[in-house]
C-alpha cells in the first residue's frame, strides 16, 4: 500500500511511511500524509464496524526500492563497501559484468541471444573480459613478490632468528606439502579482511626461523648419506624419514650431531633442494599457475657439492630465498584452489541465471544484452553522487541489493563477512532501526494484522524488536508470515521466537493430486479415521487414562492461490479452480484466497506492469467472456448444481460398507460433499477387543513368542522364504508377530500420522491383515502386555522373556528334538549354532525365566546344558548339543549359580537336585557325534553334575578344543585353542586362560590381518577373573550350606577375599584395569567384601564407568580405551580394526546395570522398534549399529533388580 519505487513493484517500497497516491481518489491525493493516514484508518474501521471484516496488510522489512530518497541521506542503512568491505570483490565483479554487458558487441559476441551456443560463448568470455580483468585471485592469496622482497630485506639486515620456534621439529622429515602447512600454521596471518587485495601475509621472522631450521635438518640427512652418495630422493630412505615426524625427544637430539648455518658453510655439504625433493609428491595437487599469479621459481641444481669454505653468506641467502620462494608458492596452492572453485561457481551461476533471463520459456525472455538490460541483474545499487551524497565516503554509495539464496540457512546473514555468497556488519544503522520501527508501528495502529513478507530473510532479533513495538500499540495483533526455511524445525523456531499466529501455505504449490492430498491432510485437522493414543496412569490410586499432549504443527493460513502462484488454468486446468478451492475451504485452519481466483482470471497478475483494475461481478462464477482493455476479466464460467450421489448400505464377507455411486453427469472439476458418522457403541474398546480372551487363553509362552515376536531369521528358519512384513516406502518390520506391527503403530497413534506409509498400505489393501492369522487380526491394534504385575516398564521387560524364547528348526536344546530355546539377542543371534550361548543363557535365566515364573523353560535349559557337560565345563555355543564348543571359563559358574537360583525360586526346590540328566558324551570326554551308539548312554543327577564340575576344576582342566583349527575358528591361533584351568591352593583362586584366548564374557577376538590383530584377543583376562571368583565363592557357600543340612554329601573348599579385576594374568597391568566385573562378585558373594570398601568401589564405578544406558567396559582414562565399536573397520589401527575394542570402552547392557537412573532404559524399551534393550552402545550412550537391538541379559538383569527390590520391600 506504500508508495512504490522505480520498479513499480508493491514489494519495492519507495517510502515506508507514505501511502501510494493511487489508493486515494484524485481529490485526496493532494492531502497531507497525516490526512491520508486518517482516510486509511476510517476505511479500515468502517469495514470492521459495519461489515465485521478485519484488515490485514503486508509488511516488508528487509528491502527497499533502489531509488528510495532516504538512501542518499543514510547509505549506512544498507550493506555498502565502507561498513562491509568484504563486499568489495563482489562489487568489482558486478561492475565488470555491467561493463562487459555494455561492450558485448564490440568484444565480438552476439548482443541478441538466440541460442544456448550464443550464451555459452558469452559466458566463456567472462573468464577473460571480467574475471581476469579484475584480477580476482588477488583477494584470496599471499603476494609472493612482496613476501620475497620482505624476506630478502630481512636477510640483508641479518635479522635475528628465534630458533626456539622450530627447535624440536625435524622439518626435513616432512613432505613438501606438510612443510608448507607447518609454515602456514605458524606464520600465516591476516592484515585486514577479505575484500582487500593480498590481505593474507606471512610473518617474515617466523619464515626466517623456518627456512633456517629446514636447511639445518636437511644438512643432517645430507651428511649421513654423503659418503655413500645416496640421495634423499631414494624411496627407501624417504620412507624411513617419514617415520620420524615432528616432535623429536630431547634425548634423541642430544645424541645427534648439531648443524647450524655456520657449520654448514665450513664443510663439504650436500645441499638438497625442496623443489626437486618433491617433484614426485602430491601430483594430484599440482596444477598450472600463470606467471602473473605466482612468482617464478628458478630451480637450483640438486646434489651440488661445494668445496669447503666456498659457500659464502651470499650463497646461503640465495639458497634460503629460493627455498622460501618454493614454500610460499606451496602455501598459496590451497588458496588458488579455493579461488578456482569460486570461479567455477561464479560461471555456473551466471550461466543458470542468464539462461533463465534470456532463453527459458518461463523466463522474461530478455534477448538483448545492453547496459540497461545487462547479462544478469545488478547485485549493487549505485547511489548517485550529487550535492546531497558527496558528504559520504565514496564506497558507501555502492549498496548491495536484496536477494534470497535457495536452501540456505535463514539464520545466517549471507551478506556478512562470514559468507562468500555476497552475519554481521561492522557498523549498525540507528536511523534504520528507528525508521523501520515507525513503519511497523504505523501499520499495527491501522490494521488488525500484518503479513510479514519474506520472513525467512529477516534476522530473528530484528523481527522480535519490530513485533514487540507493534504489539505495544495492538496487543492482539494477528501475525501471519510468508516463511520458507525449507525445514519444519526451522519454521517452528521462527514461529516460537516471533509469536507468529499462522504461516502462509499454498495449495497451488502441489504438483499432483497426491501432494495436494498431503497438504490438505496436514492442515485439515483430525480426519474421521484419526488415530488416538492413551496410556494408563500406573502410579495413580484412581483409575484413569493419560492422553499425551501432542505438539501441533505451526498453524496455517491455507491459501487456494496467492499472487505469487500460477493459477489453476496455468498449472492444471481452469476447471480445477472449484475443487481446489473446496478442498482448502474444508480444511480445519485459517483459509484464504486471492482476488481474481473466483473470477477464474487465467494468469498470474503482473504486479509491476499491470495497471487495470478487476471488473466487479455480482455473481463471480457466472461470467460471460468479454475482452476488456480497461478491466481484468475472468474466463467464461458458470456454477451448476448436480444430482447427489447414490448411497447404498451393503455387506460382504468383510462386513458392512457403504457404496457411493456418482451421478452420470459429474464433469472434471466437480465436487460432492459427504458426511460420515460412526455407529454408536456402549463401549468401543469392548467391541474391538471382543473375542481376544478366547483367542489367547489357550496360548502358552512359546505360542506367545510366535504371536508377538519372531524376527525375520527365526521365521525363515521355521518357514523357508518367509520373513517379516515389508511396508512399501518404510521397510521391514522388526518382528513377524504383533509387536512388529505395534512398533510402527505406536508412533502413528501418538502423532496421528495417517500419512505414514503403513497407513497407506492399509488403505490400499488387506495385505497386512492377511499376513496375520484371522483370529489375531481382530485384536492386532488392541493387544497390550498385561501378563505380569508391576509398571508398564516391568511388563515390557518381562515380555522380553517371551521375545527371546521360541522355536526354530535349525537348533534347540537337543540334537534330535525340536523345542524352544533362548536366543542370546536379536536379530544377530537368532538361529543355528549362534542362537544358544551357555554364558548368555545362564546370566539371563534368573531374570527372564525365574522372576517371570517360567520355571519349565529354566529347567529345560539347565538339563539341556547339563547333558553336554564335558571336561567339567558347559559349552559356550550349544549348537543343539550336536557340536558344542567348550571355550569359556565362566559359563560353568553361571550355570551353577542358575541351579542355585532355580532351587530357591521354583516350587520344586531342592528336589530338583535329584533330577536325572542323560549325558551326551562318554565319561572319558571323547568327542562323538550325536548319533553315535555311545551317545546318551548314562545318567547323572543335577547334584552329581555340580560335584563333577567342582572336582574337575579342583584337579585342573587341560585340553585342546576338539576340531581345533580354521574350521572351528578362522581367527584363533593354535595356542588359543588350548584350555587350561588350575586352582591356586594358596588363595583358592581359579587361574585360567592365556594371552591367545578369551574365556570370559569379554571375549572379542582380533580378526584383522591388515591391522595385525588377528588371533589376538582384545581382553584375554587370563589369570583369576573377579566375577568367576565371586561365582565360585557363591557356589561354595551354597554347597557348604547344603552339606550342613544333609543335601550335599561332599565337602567344599573355602577361599579368601579379592578386589582386582584379574589376578595373576600374563599382562600384569591388566590386573589393575578398572572394569565393571567386580559388582558381579559383590552380588553373588557379598561376604567377600568389606561394606565400606565395597561402597567406595561402587561409587568409583558409577562415576567412571556408568553411562546413559550401560556400563563402560573400561575406564575412559585407560590407554587401551576406545569408546566407539565399529566391526566394519578394516583399517590398520589394531586397537579398533574389526571391532577389536568390543570390550575396551563401549557400554554393555550387562549384569552391572544396577543404577538408580533407569528412565533412559524405560524410554528405550518402550520406544525402540525391537521393544528391548540393546547389547551395547558406543561412547556416551551413542547408538551402535553393530549391536543387537535387543539382548537377553540386558532385560534379564533389570528384572533381577526389580525382583530384588520387591523382596526388599517385602522385608
Amino acid at each position: 500500500m506504500q508508495s512504490r519505487g522505480i520498479s513499480n513493484s508493491p514489494y519495492s517500497i519507495f517510502d515506508q511511511l507514505t501511502f501510494s497516491d493511487d489508493l486515494f481518489e484524485e481529490k485526496d491525493r493532494v492531502k497531507s500524509l497525516s490526512e491520508k493516514i486518517e482516510i486509511v484508518k476510517q476505511t479500515v474501521n468502517k469495514l470492521d464496524e459495519e461489515y465485521g471484516i478485519l484488515s490485514l496488510t503486508d509488511i516488508v522489512w528487509n528491502h527497499t526500492a533502489c531509488n528510495s530518497e532516504w538512501l542518499q541521506d543514510h547509505p549506512e542503512a544498507g550493506y555498502n563497501l565502507v561498513n562491509s568491505p568484504h563486499l568489495i570483490p563482489a562489487y568489482e565483479l558486478d561492475t565488470a559484468l555491467l561493463e562487459y554487458s555494455e561492450n558485448i558487441s564490440s568484444l565480438g559476441y552476439k548482443a541478441h541471444v538466440q541460442s544456448e551456443e550464443d550464451l555459452k560463448a558469452i559466458i566463456e568470455g567472462v573468464k577473460q573480459h571480467v574475471i581476469d580483468k579484475i584480477r580476482l585471485w588477488e583477494f584470496y592469496v599471499i603476494d609472493v613478490k612482496e613476501a620475497l622482497s620482505e624476506f630478502q630485506a630481512a636477510l640483508d639486515k641479518n635479522a635475528s632468528v628465534d630458533k626456539s620456534l622450530f627447535e624440536n621439529i625435524d622439518i626435513a622429515a616432512l613432505s613438501f606439502k606438510e612443510q608448507a602447512k607447518l609454515l602456514a600454521d605458524k606464520g600465516l596471518y591476516n592484515k585486514g579482511t577479505f575484500g582487500q587485495r593480498f590481505y593474507k601475509k606471512i610473518n617474515i621472522d617466523i619464515a626466517l626461523a623456518f627456512i633456517e631450521r629446514l636447511i639445518e635438518t636437511e644438512a643432517k640427512y645430507e651428511s649421513v648419506n654423503n659418503d655413500s652418495n645416496v640421495s634423499i630422493d631414494d624411496s627407501s630412505q624417504k620412507e624411513q624419514l617419514d617415520t620420524d615426524k615432528l616432535e623429536n625427544t630431547k634425548d634423541n637430539h642430544d645424541s645427534e650431531p648439531k648443524y647450524t648455518l655456520e657449520s654448514i658453510s665450513s664443510k663439504n655439504t650436500l645441499i638438497k633442494k625442496n623443489n626437486e625433493l618433491n617433484k614426485s609428491e602430491d601430483k594430484s595437487e599440482i596444477k598450472e599457475i600463470t606467471s602473473e599469479k605466482v612468482a617464478n621459481i628458478k630451480p637450483i641444481e640438486v646434489n651440488e657439492v661445494k668445496p669447503e669454505g666456498a659457500i659464502n653468506e651470499k650463497s646461503i641467502h640465495e639458497i634460503m630465498l629460493n627455498k622460501f620462494k618454493a614454500i610460499i608458492n606451496e602455501v598459496n596452492l590451497p588458496f588458488y584452489k579455493l579461488y578456482d572453485d569460486e570461479v567455477i561457481i561464479i560461471l555456473e551461476n551466471l550461466w543458470n541465471r542468464a539462461k533463465y533471463l534470456k532463453l527459458d520459456p518461463h523466463g522474461p525472455n530478455q534477448k538483448e544484452i545492453t547496459q540497461r538490460v545487462p547479462l544478469v541483474e545488478r547485485y549493487f545499487t549505485r547511489i548517485p553522487l550529487n550535492e546531497k551524497t558527496q558528504k559520504h565516503p565514496k564506497g558507501s554509495l555502492a549498496v548491495v541489493n536484496n536477494g534470497w539464496i535457495w536452501n540456505a540457512n535463514p539464520l545466517q546473514d549471507f551478506a556478512s563477512n562470514e559468507s562468500f555468497s555476497y552475519l554481521r556488519r561492522e557498523d549498525d544503522s540507528p536511523w534504520l532501526w528507528d525508521h523501520m520501527t515507525k513503519y511497523t508501528v504505523q501499520l499495527a495502529s491501522l490494521f488488525h494484522g500484518i503479513r510479514i513478507d519474506n520472513c525467512h530473510s529477516t534476522p530473528l532479533h530484528v523481527g522480535q524488536h519490530l513485533l514487540d513495538a507493534a504489539r505495544r500499540v495492538r496487543p492482539n495483533l494477528y501475525v501471519v508470515a510468508e516463511l520458507f526455511t525449507g525445514s519444519e524445525e526451522m519454521d517452528i523456531k521462527f514461529v516460537n521466537h516471533l509469536g507468529i499466529n499462522s504461516l502462509i501455505r499454498e495449495a497451488m504449490q502441489a504438483w499432483d493430486s497426491h501432494e495436494l492430498s498431503r497438504l490438505v491432510h496436514r492442515h485439515g485437522g483430525k480426519p474421521v479415521d484419526a488415530s488416538t493414543y492413551t496410556d494408563v496412569d500406573e502410579y495413580s490410586e484412581t483409575p484413569c487414562c493419560i492422553v499425551p499432549l501432542v505438539g501441533s504443527n505451526p498453524h496455517a493460513l491455507f491459501m487456494d492461490c496467492t499472487h505469487d502462484n500460477e493459477t489453476p488454468h496455468q498449472k492444471r486446468t481452469a476447471e480445477d479452480s472449484l475443487s481446489n478451492g473446496a478442498l482448502v475451504a474444508m480444511s480445519s485452519c485459517a483459509v484464504g484466497s486471492v482476488k481474481g481466483y473466483d473470477e477464474i482470471y487465467p494468469m498470474t497478475v503482473d504486479l509491476v506492469n499491470e495497471t487495470r483494475p478487476y471488473k466487479l461481478y455480482e455473481k463471480p462464477l457466472e461470467i460471460e467472456f468479454i475482452r476488456d482493455d480497461k478491466y481484468l476479466t475472468g474466463l467464461p464460467s458458470s456454477l451448476k448444481a448436480l444430482n447427489a450421489p447414490i448411497l447404498r448400505e451393503l455387506s460382504d464377507e468383510h462386513g458392512k460398507y457403504t457404496e457411493v455411486t456418482l451421478p452420470k453427469e459429474f464433469p472434471s472439476g466437480s465436487i460432492t460433499l459427504l458426511k460420515t458418522k460412526v455407529d454408536k457403541h456402549n463401549s468401543l474398546d469392548e467391541m474391538l477387543t471382543s473375542g481376544a480372551d478366547e483367542v489367547f487363553k489357550e496360548l502358552n509362552l512359546v505360542d506367545l513368542n510366535i504371536v508377538l515376536y519372531r524376527c525375520g531369521s527365526e521365521e525363515n528358519d521355521l518357514i523357508p522364504g518367509h520373513g517379516t512384513y515389508n511396508v512399501p516406502g518404510y521397510g521391514d518390520l522388526p518382528y513377524c508377530g504383533l509387536e512388529g506391527f505395534m512398533s510402527v503403530l505406536r508412533p502413528i497413534m501418538k502423532e496421528n500420522d495417517l500419512g505414514h506409509p503403513f497407513c497407506a498400505n492399509l488403505r490400499e489393501g488387506h495385505w497386512a491383515l492377511d499376513y496375520v492369522v484371522d483370529p489375531i487380526k481382530r485384536v492386532m491394534s488392541q493387544l497390550s502386555p498385561c501378563a505380569y504385575e508391576g509398571s508398564s516398564f516391568i511388563q515390557s521387560l518381562a515380555l522380553c522373556s517371551v521375545q527371546m524364547y521360541g522355536i526354530v528348526l535349525s537348533t534347540g536344546l537337543h540334537p534330535t528334538e525340536i523345542g524352544p530355546s533362548m536366543a542370546a539377542g536379536l536379530p544377530h543371534f537368532a538361529t543355528a549354532h549362534m542362537r544358544c550361548w551357555g554364558r548368555d543363557v545362564f546370566i539371563s535365566l534368573r531374570g527372564l525365566f525365574l522372576t517371570t515364573g517360567n520355571f519349565e523353560a529354566a529347567k529345560k535349559h539347565i538339563i539341556g546344558f547339563g547333558s553336554v557337560l564335558k571336561h567339567g565345563m558347559i559349552p559356550n555355543l550349544l549348537d543343539a548339543a550336536r557340536r558344542p564348543r567348550y571355550n569359556c571359563r565362566d559359563a560353568p559358574w553361571w550355570f551353577l549359580q542358575s541351579i542355585q537360583d532355580y532351587c530357591k525360586f521354583s516350587p520344586e526346590g531342592l528336589d530338583f537336585l535329584k533330577t536325572p540328566v542323560t549325558r551326551r558324551f562318554p565319561k572319558n570326554d571323547e568327542f562323538i557325534e550325536a548319533d553315535d551308539p555311545l551317545s546318551y548312554k548314562y545318567e547323572s543327577t543335577i547334584l552329581e553334575i555340580i560335584q563333577e564340575i567342582m572336582e574337575r576344576h579342583a584337579c585342573g582342566i587341560h585340553f585342546k578344543e576338539w576340531n581345533a583349527g580354521p574350521n572351528l575358528d578362522h581367527a584363533m591361533t593354535d595356542k588359543g585353542f588350548q584350555i587350561d584351568i588350575d586352582v591356586d591352593w594358596e588363595t583358592g583362586f581359579l587361574n585360567g586362560g592365556n594371552q591367545w584366548n578369551c574365556g570370559t564374557w569379554m571375549d572379542k577376538m582380533g580378526e584383522s590381518d591388515k591391522a595385525g590383530n588377528k588371533g589376538r584377543p582384545a581382553t584375554p583376562r587370563d589369570g583369576a577373573a573377579v566375577e568367576i571368583i565371586g561365582l565360585l565363592k557363591s557356589t561354595l557357600r551354597w554347597i557348604t550350606e547344603l552339606n550342613k543340612t544333609g543335601h550335599y554329601p561332599w565337602n567344599g573348599v573355602e577361599l579368601k577375599g579379592i578386589y582386582k579385576d584379574l589376578c595373576n594374568s600374563s599382562g600384569e597391568y591388566q590386573d589393575y584395569q578398572l572394569r565393571p566385573n567386580f559388582p558381579v562378585a559383590m552380588v553373588v558373594a557379598p561376604e567377600l567384601f568389606d561394606e565400606h570398601h565395597a561402597l567406595q568401589a561402587l561409587n568409583i564405578a558409577r562415576e567412571v564407568l556408568a553411562g546413559p544406558l550401560g556400563m563402560r567396559t573400561l575406564d575412559p582414562n585407560d590407554l587401551a580405551y576406545r569408546g566407539v565399536y565399529d566391526n566394519s573397520n578394516d583399517g590398520t589401527d589394531p586397537s579398533v580394526a574389526k571391532g577389536w575394542n568390543y570390550h575396551q570402552g563401549p557400554k554393555h547392557e550387562t549384569i552391572h546395570t544396577i543404577t538408580r537412573h533407569l528412565l533412559r532404559h524405560r524410554e528405550v524399551i518402550e520406544t525402540d522398534l525391537w521393544a528391548g534393550l540393546p547389547e551395547l552402545t558406543n561412547a556416551d550412550g551413542a547408538f551402535c549399529p553393530y549391536s543387537c537391538p535387543t539382548q537377553a541379559w540386558s532385560a534379564a538383569t533389570l528384572l533381577d533388580l526389580f525382583d530384588d527390590i520387591k523382596k526388599l520391600e517385602a522385608c
